[in-house]
């Protein structure tokens, strides 16, 4: 079965191609948008040497674009898809390409509450398509299984992160530097912009919230975790503007100050900090 896969200006998933176009400098124009501009990259692509790739991302973008006339997909077809896509963006990429997924199986078992779960018939058939296609893909190909709090990698990895779930981004402190790019648009956004992966509170700058797990769990974001009580996210901020937090306040810092906040921001803060440890 024959899946109709709409493509930028790379033969990737348009998503995609928009995020490698921009890591490999391509000019070409996607045929859905031939006025796109690429974005220019932070910095130039010689500075990385590896490239890591959220299955699962590239699983939502290939999703993503299907033409409305494309058969059903099915784990075996998109699976087939994505074999090709993680053929193609090894050849483009000049840099060690790592293509991983994240097991959060314990974080769904200690967080039941603050998750976010698909909930209408049509969340739970996708849900149940992703997962059956990522165990497919995981057994024709090689893809790193992150089931620690941190990524292991090399200390010396300089990197570009291409993923949708910002939590990932909390799993590689031991990595020198990490860019996200982002593949819908194909912006590259480094530390100090990773904030805007919160979700919103509404009037309020989150511009000095470092993105931490702690703190993700309880501020939440659109893809993970649910937003806590907007009294105690309010409350976060606050200390965040107060304490002058920076996108690279360290952990302790941040514990200390949050830990002379209201109790219901010191019990929260402390559950989720064992639960993640």
């Amino acid at each position: 079965m024959t899946l109709n896969i709409i493509e930028g200006g790379l033969p990737l998933s348009v998503s995609t191609s928009y995020a490698v176009e921009t890591i490999i400098g391509s000019a070409k124009q996607s045929p859905l948008d031939p006025s796109r501009i690429v974005p220019n990259p932070i910095r130039e692509l010689g500075y990385y040497n590896t490239l890591m790739v959220d299955v699962r991302t590239l699983l939502r973008n290939v999703l993503g674009s299907l033409d409305k006339l494309s058969s059903a997909p099915t784990p075996r077809s998109l699976t087939t898809v994505m074999l090709e896509e993680m053929d193609i963006i090894r050849e483009l990429v000049p840099l060690n390409v790592i293509f991983f997924q994240n097991d959060f199986s314990r974080i769904e078992r200690l967080f039941p509450t603050l998750l976010r779960t698909p909930n209408t018939a049509k969340q739970k058939t996708l849900s149940s398509l992703s997962d059956g296609t990522i165990s497919s893909l995981g057994l024709e190909t090689s893809i790193l299984t992150i089931k620690t709090s941190n990524l292991q990698v090399d200390s010396r990895t300089v990197a570009y992160m291409l993923s949708h779930n910002p939590y990932n981004l909390t799993l590689v402190d031991k990595i020198t530097d990490l860019t996200l790019i982002e593949s819908h648009t194909g912006v590259t956004k480094a530390r100090q912009d990773w904030y805007t992966k919160y979700y919103k509170l509404s009037g309020i700058s989150l511009e000095r919230l470092p993105l931490q797990r702690e703190l993700l769990a309880i501020l939440g974001d659109s893809y993970m975790f649910r937003p806590a009580a907007i009294s105690i996210r309010k409350e976060l901020a606050a200390i965040a503007e107060d304490k002058r937090w920076t996108s690279f306040t360290a952990k302790p810092r941040i514990r200390a100050d949050i830990l002379r906040g209201s109790e219901p921001l010191r019990t929260l803060y402390k559950a989720v900090e064992h639960k993640l440890d």
